[in-house]
């Protein structure tokens, strides 16, 4: 369950408004697959500000979208502000409780200047509230309700293609 909130920006504007929101355009992506990996496109907000301007003046593209890039079966690597980088591991337990998440903060270049280290001391802090304290946060409620056994099946919407990528492989592996 954890591993879903990887693939998706629908709550991108609701969960994230503070955090992840702030820069990305919630329910818009792109997706590429590659066997069971995928490469997940999102829009930051700066796409409305180059829309009116010509395509000369739109300066370097990849200020204008953040990718993630998924490696099956459980590793993120996403690049979300600047030159700083997450790179996430889930790695199952027993239980959903047990579950284990690893994560990296890498930056292009060691952060030398106080503006380069607050910089990096920001995105960290970002990226804690955003992964821990907004997804997690709403994961872990959403896995409570799960025990009730109140629902047996659940469909993946057409707004998530990549969770559906990600389970069809799943499934594949587990020989269901």
């Amino acid at each position: 369950m954890c591993w879903d909130g990887y693939l998706e920006a629908y709550n991108h504007n609701t969960l994230h408004a503070e955090t992840v929101g702030k820069y990305t355009v919630g329910n818009l992506m792109l997706h590429d697959t590659y066997g069971p990996h995928q490469r997940i496109v999102f829009g930051r907000k700066s796409l409305r500000e180059i829309a009116s301007k010509p395509e000369q003046e739109w300066g370097d593209p990849s200020e204008h979208i953040r990718l993630i890039h998924s490696i099956f079966p459980n590793t993120s690597i996403s690049g979300v502000l600047g030159d700083h980088c997450l790179v996430s591991q889930v790695f199952p337990g027993p239980t959903p409780e047990t579950t284990l998440t690893r994560q990296s903060i890498l930056t292009a270049r060691p952060p030398e200047t106080e503006e380069q280290k607050a910089a990096t001391k920001a995105f960290s802090e970002l990226t804690l509230r955003a992964v821990r304290d907004e997804d997690y946060a709403m994961g872990f409620g959403i896995q409570e309700t799960l025990g009730s056994r109140a629902n047996e099946a659940f469909v993946f919407g057409r707004n998530e293609p990549a969770l559906q990528h990600y389970h069809d492989w799943v499934a594949r592996f587990s020989g269901r």
